[in-house]
């Protein structure tokens, strides 16, 4: 291919030569158009497959696992005429309504101050405290515990409630229905 010169006029009329040779710059920028096409659909693709790794790879599996139990077999009693005996008795709780007991506490250790720490103890219990006293001797040694012959279950409520803080004596349902109060407790030393 050869390339020619074409002569124009101006417009004073001289004449003046002009090369025809084709520019370069259209395919330059048809180029680089293309390149960064090109480019764009690359970054998008891995961007895509990159994404699509990253979740994979996040993924967590669980997979189930099986245990097992050990399973204790009964054992049989060798002779038929065994018999079975209960290790401990139990013994039902009373059911009484403390705060309707009435209870008369009294010191019979001499030291200050022991009927009215009962007398709080008890209070703390829910039981109703009647009155505080001094018993007829200061020469009991442990906790005692009277209360009417007809409420045997306040006497259980009672010995419960006072032998986890104390240690007690003795324990009856000795006093008279026609009582005040329904238990008597005497302090001991």
């Amino acid at each position: 291919m050869t390339w020619q010169k074409k002569y124009y006029m101006k417009d004073e009329g001289d004449l003046f030569a002009v090369d025809e040779t084709p520019s370069n710059k259209p395919k330059i920028i048809a180029f680089i158009v293309v390149f960064l096409l090109l480019m764009v659909a690359l970054g998008f693709a891995a961007n895509y497959f990159l994404n699509k790794k990253s979740i994979v790879n996040k993924q967590i599996i669980i997979t189930p696992t099986a245990t097992q139990i050990p399973i204790q077999t009964p054992t049989r009693i060798a002779s038929s005429s065994a018999t079975v005996t209960p290790a401990s008795k139990l013994t039902p709780t009373p059911s009484v309504n403390k705060a309707n007991i009435t209870v008369q506490v009294l010191n019979g250790s001499g030291a200050p101050g022991v009927a009215g720490k009962m007398a709080a103890t008890l209070k703390n219990l829910g039981y109703t405290v009647s009155s505080t006293g001094n018993a007829q001797s200061f020469d009991y040694a442990n906790i005692v515990i009277e209360v009417k012959k007809s409420e045997p279950d306040i006497l259980a409520q009672l010995k419960t409630d006072l032998n986890k803080s104390y240690t007690l004596g003795t324990a009856s349902a000795t006093l008279s229905s026609t009582n005040s109060t329904d238990a008597i407790v005497i302090v001991g030393k």
